[in-house]
C-alpha cells in the first residue's frame, strides 16, 4: 500500500481529500477493468479499475461511491500510480507522433533492443492549491429569443467547476467515443457553475448549456481546457523531427499505457 497526494482535491459537500490510499491491482481488478474497456468507454473502465485499488475513505462502500467525484485529471494520474506499483520496471509509453511541419512521423517503440519511448516518471505533476476548484474566464456569448430577437443572455464570462470522473463517464456513455471535441463541449456544459458571477441554475442549464457552448469562441473555451489540463501529469515532452529538424512539444498518450498494462 502507498500513499499519494492527489493533484486535484476531491471536494464533495463539506468533504474534501486531499490524499489517497493506493494498492496494486489483484488479477480480478485486471479482468474487470478490460471487460469495462471494451464498452469503448475508457472512463467506465477507469472507475472499475480505480474502486478495486484506491482507498479515499476508511469506509470502503462510501469511498467507492466517491471515486467518481474524482477530479478527471486526478483519477488518470491516480490510475497511472497504481500500474506503477505493478510494473515499476517499464513506465515507458509507445506512441506516433507527427512533425507539425513536414508532417513526418516520429515513432516511439521498443523494437530489437532500441527503445525510444518516453518515461512516465520523468513528467512533472503540477498540484492544485487553491480553495475552490473553478475558473472563471472571458466568454462573449449573446443568446437571443427566436422570435422577438431580444436578448435574452449577455454573457461576458463564465465559471466552471472542474470536471470530474462522472462528467466524462456519463457523456461518453450517452455520444460514445469517437469525438474527443465533442466529448470536451458536452462535459463543459455540465460543468458550468456561474454566468457573470451568477449561479446558473438547473433551469438555465437545461434551456441555454448547449447554446453557449455551441455560440462560444473556440479559443475562449480553450482556456478553460488548458486550465484545467495545466494540473495533474504534465503529459507534454520535447521532440525533433529527424526529416526537416523542427522541434516541437506533443502530448502523451498515457490511455495507450493503461491500455497496454491490461493486455
Amino acid at each position: 500500500m502507498q500513499k499519494i497526494k492527489l493533484p486535484i482535491p476531491l471536494i464533495y459537500n463539506d468533504l474534501k481529500i486531499t490524499d489517497a490510499e493506493i494498492n496494486k491491482p489483484k488479477t480480478k481488478t485486471l479482468k474487470d477493468t478490460k471487460r469495462a474497456s471494451k464498452t469503448r468507454n475508457f472512463f467506465l473502465a477507469l472507475k472499475t479499475f480505480l474502486t478495486s485499488t484506491v482507498k479515499l475513505t476508511e469506509d470502503k462502500e462510501k469511498s467507492d461511491r466517491l471515486i467518481t467525484e474524482l477530479p478527471q485529471r486526478t483519477a488518470e494520474l491516480i490510475a497511472l500510480k497504481v500500474l506503477l506499483l505493478q510494473f515499476p520496471e517499464d513506465d515507458k509509453v509507445e506512441g506516433i507522433y507527427t512533425c507539425p511541419r513536414c508532417r513526418n512521423q516520429i515513432i516511439c517503440e521498443f523494437n530489437d533492443g532500441f527503445d525510444n519511448r518516453d518515461s512516465i516518471s520523468e513528467l512533472n505533476i503540477n498540484y492544485f492549491d487553491k480553495d475552490q476548484l473553478e475558473f472563471t474566464s472571458e466568454l462573449n456569448v449573446i443568446i437571443k429569443d427566436k422570435k422577438s430577437n431580444n436578448v435574452i443572455l449577455d454573457i461576458k464570462n463564465i465559471t466552471m467547476r472542474f470536471p470530474l470522473l462522472k462528467d466524462f463517464i456519463e457523456v461518453v456513455s450517452f455520444i460514445g467515443n469517437d469525438d474527443p471535441y465533442e466529448i470536451q463541449n458536452k462535459v463543459f456544459e455540465k460543468c458550468i457553475i456561474k454566468l457573470n458571477n451568477t449561479e446558473f441554475t438547473k433551469k438555465e442549464r437545461n434551456l441555454y448549456a448547449t447554446k453557449i457552448i455551441d455560440e462560444s469562441d473556440p479559443d475562449e473555451l480553450e482556456a478553460f481546457s488548458s486550465y484545467f489540463n495545466s494540473f495533474g501529469l504534465i503529459e507534454y515532452v520535447n521532440k525533433v523531427c529527424l526529416n526537416c529538424g523542427k522541434k516541437f512539444k506533443t502530448k502523451l498518450n498515457t490511455a495507450n499505457f493503461f491500455d497496454s498494462a491490461l493486455d
